[in-house]
This record gives C-alpha cells, sequence and structure tokens, in this order.
C-alpha cells in the first residue's frame, strides 16, 4: 500500500506528510487534540473519503484517535508504535524502510530524514 498521508503522533504535535509520486509532497503540524484541525487538513489536502494512511508515534491515545478518526473518514491504513530517538520512516512513502532518528553528524548526508520531512530544494 502507498499511503495517501502518514502521521507521526507525537508528545506535543501531530506532523502529517502528504504523499503523491511516491514521496512526501506536503507537511503540516497540528494539535494533538483537535480533530477539527485534522478535518480542515483533510479537506485542504482534498483527501477524498477513504484516504490510505499510516499512522506512528510515541503516544499510543493519540496514534489511535488519529487513526479512528481517518478510519471515520472511510481510511483504511496501518499504526505502528516506534522508538522515539532510535528509528523513524524514511522519506519513502511507498517502502517501510528504517533509519536511525534523530540523524547524527556520523551519518551518511540525507540517510536519516523522517518520513514527515521533505528534502532539501
Amino acid at each position: 500500500m502507498t499511503p495517501d498521508v502518514v502521521v507521526d503522533v507525537g508528545n506535543t504535535r501531530i506532523k502529517w506528510g502528504r504523499c503523491a509520486n511516491r514521496a512526501v509532497v506536503a507537511t503540516a503540524s497540528l494539535a494533538p487534540d483537535d480533530p477539527p484541525s485534522w478535518q480542515r487538513q483533510c479537506e485542504e489536502w482534498q483527501l477524498g473519503p477513504g484516504p490510505r494512511y499510516v499512522v506512528t508515534g510515541v503516544h499510543p491515545e493519540r496514534r489511535e484517535r488519529v487513526a479512528g478518526f481517518l478510519r471515520q473518514q472511510g481510511g483504511e491504513g496501518a499504526s505502528c508504535r516506534w522508538k522515539s530517538g532510535w528509528s523513524a520512516p524514511t522519506k519513502s512513502a511507498s517502502t517501510v524502510s528504517w533509519t536511525r532518528w534523530p540523524p547524527t553528524t556520523a551519518a551518511a548526508p540525507g540517510a536519516a530524514r523522517s518520513s514527515l520531512m521533505p528534502a532539501p530544494r
């Protein structure tokens, strides 16, 4: 499955990434407990009914709340947990690939980029 949206649920913010052409093409940082703002983001990105999604993060209750919201939109996808400071999905929206996060100076340039951070232009 290639998702339409990827979501990283943190302790203070929820970061969304809009996927297209096998890449994250837009990002948004939203409040963690504000479903109306999530709805507005779905509308702004024209996700329509049935968005495919991947939700990950360190806050289980919030992670499941966001996944539940996307399911209510008719979406299908996955919710998974990752250890903060250990690993995170890479930029590619079409593969499940894990790398060291946060990036370290020893890492190869661009090798440890968050799934929600587009490559620099």
